[in-house]
């Protein structure tokens, strides 16, 4: 290898370290959330976090082995053509595995904000398939034609590869249009919440940059923009741009949808004691107004004393010698549906204890007497 491609086999190694060091930072940033919100879902199998494990510690371990391998062409190391048709292949099926992650994430979140319409899964297995497809065909027919040096550094990109970056473009673009127009049909309460916001920001944060590599893609491969450096370059950042949007779109997600269950569990907990406090209130006012309606207070006898001492004695002795009569009886006199507490200090609280049974004629003559 020339000096001059050594030295740009260089400035990729130094560009793939960069994106492993970006990719070191955000798997540290995100570690305490992981923990949090995604190893839970781990031991109950969500698919989301079962997915973000894999390609999360996986892909940090392939982005590294990509690092080894471009400092391993920037030294200048014979690679036979059978092993660098196998990185290529390599490099293929990892861009693949993550933006069909991606995709699927998204898609997910399309057709659940369009209540899960058949006619929206159609389009989105259709836009899916023909992106496999298309890596399919562009793999199968760069690969072989490739050229490359001894140290498997592309020379030239083989114009196929055009095929899976203008089919992922349109399935991208399609996937961001979706999103936006039903995001904007939507009632602004529930775009306005955590939930929607997190929703619109991370997928169009994924999508303008995945949009903007593919487009880098496809006029460096198309010839539009030639430089050494391009195609070579490209495949680290298309990489961590990938590893790095469905992580975020993992977590952020399972931190809000954590939020809003713990959130209505308090909601639940809440109207659990209110309904309680409420029932109980409810039957103890009840029970206390059936206790009042049938009390009878005797402040009115002794109110009838008093008025009687000043009208005649013989109707203030008749109500006096009743009063002693009900005084040495019982203080209080009723049945269970109508009776008089015996409580000294509050004769209109009563118990069912307090109550004194009397016959129905016990009951004429104390009525007759206080007449």
């Amino acid at each position: 290898m020339s000096d001059a491609l050594v030295e740009v086999a260089r400035k990729v190694a130094i560009s793939a370290c960069v994106s492993l060091g970006l990719m070191t930072v955000e798997f540290v940033w995100l570690l305490r959330d992981e923990f949090n919100v995604v190893w839970p879902g781990v031991r109950t199998r969500n698919p989301y976090a079962l997915t973000y494990v894999l390609t999360r510690y996986l892909g940090l371990a392939g982005q590294c082995f990509n690092v080894y391998f471009s400092l391993r062409i920037a030294s200048g190391a014979i690679t036979s053509p059978a092993l660098c048709k196998t990185w290529f292949r390599y490099q293929a099926i990892t861009v693949q595995i993550l933006l069909a992650a991606m995709e699927c994430a998204l898609m997910h979140r399309i057709y659940a904000l369009f209540l899960k319409n058949r006619w929206i899964l159609a389009l989105l297995v259709l836009l899916g398939t023909s992106q496999l497809a298309s890596m399919f065909v562009s793999a199968r027919l760069a690969i072989p034609q490739l050229v490359h040096s001894g140290t498997c550094y592309v020379i030239k990109p083989h114009p196929s590869t055009i095929y899976f970056g203008a089919t992922s473009m349109t399935s991208n673009l399609a996937i961001l249009f979706m999103l936006s127009w039903k995001y904007l049909h939507l009632p602004v309460t529930w775009t306005q919440s955590p939930f929607g916001h997190n929703l619109l920001r991370d997928s169009t944060l994924s999508l303008v940059a995945i949009l903007g590599l593919l487009f880098a893609m496809i006029i460096s491969n198309a010839g539009v923009m030639q430089t050494p450096v391009n195609g070579n370059v490209l495949y680290y950042w298309f990489y961590c741009t990938l590893w790095i949007s469905l992580g975020r779109l993992i977590v952020n997600h399972s931190k809000v949808d954590q939020v809003s269950r713990e959130e209505n569990v308090l909601t639940q907990v809440e109207v659990g004691e209110t309904s309680t406090w409420v029932s109980t209130e409810s039957s103890t006012t009840r029970h206390t107004r059936t206790a009042d309606s049938h009390t009878i207070d005797l402040t009115e006898v002794f109110h009838s004393t008093d008025v009687a001492e000043k009208r005649s004695p013989r109707l203030r002795d008749e109500l006096a010698s009743c009063v002693d009569g009900l005084e040495r009886q019982s203080p209080r006199v009723g049945t269970k549906e109508k009776g008089i507490s015996i409580s000294e200090g509050s004769p209109h609280v009563e118990t069912e204890d307090d109550w004194i049974p009397v016959s129905p004629t016990d009951e004429v003559e104390h009525r007759h007497c206080c007449t």
